[in-house]
């Protein structure tokens, strides 16, 4: 298996994003070895039905109503093969609209930040109170986006990210690979990353 690779299982495309991301990672430590996958664009959605960011990206509508939807569907296409991690997620800003707090949540699937994209965090990331509220655990670059560089721009398609910008906006990646931002109510792509052993 290389990075890159790819299964189609219930024509769902699914892409090898790099081996052992996430082992030893804080809360991570007991992980399996395990392969960190990223789906391709999944649907568009709206972050929020209002341009607020005040519950961080986990107070955001599209990880709370949606997320579940892409985690059943994983369960269904890998069985036990689906592995169970800890993300730690923003979970609401201050009144400049800079993530200030964050928890741990254990999830089967996750939206990538900015640093996964490009190896550290866009200019629409907004880390005024510490980079960990806005990026969490995740800080390092997805192997598959350094060494397959299309794939930072989803098959021309702009995606969102989970890098909270400000008050009313969230950072993406735009169509081309670069860096940007949509209002929470604007729809973007999703794409899922999750592990599997």
């Amino acid at each position: 298996m290389w990075v890159g690779d790819y299964f189609v299982v219930n024509n769902h495309t699914y892409k090898i994003a790099g081996f052992n991301y996430k082992c030893g990672h804080e809360e991570n430590t007991g992980l399996a070895n395990h392969l960190i996958m990223i789906t391709d664009v999944l649907s568009n959605q709206a972050m929020n039905s209002s341009d607020t960011t005040a519950g961080g990206f986990a107070g955001t509508e599209l990880f709370k109503n949606y997320f579940p939807q892409i985690e059943s569907q994983l369960q269904t296409d890998f069985g036990n093969h689906l592995l169970t991690f800890k993300s730690y997620l923003s979970t609401s800003v201050d009144s400049n609209g800079a993530p200030n707090n964050g928890q741990w949540y254990s999830l089967k699937a996750c939206m990538c930040n900015s640093a996964m994209w490009w190896g550290g965090p866009s200019e629409y990331s907004n880390n005024a109170n510490g980079v960990k509220f806005n990026l969490g655990d995740e800080t390092e670059q997805l192997p598959i986006m350094k060494l397959h560089t299309a794939e930072q721009s989803s098959s021309g398609k702009s995606v969102w990210l989970r890098d909270i910008y400000n008050s009313s906006s969230i950072a993406n990646a735009d169509y081309d690979g670069s860096a940007g931002w949509n209002y929470a109510s604007d729809s973007g792509g999703v794409r899922a990353f999750f592990l599997i052993d």
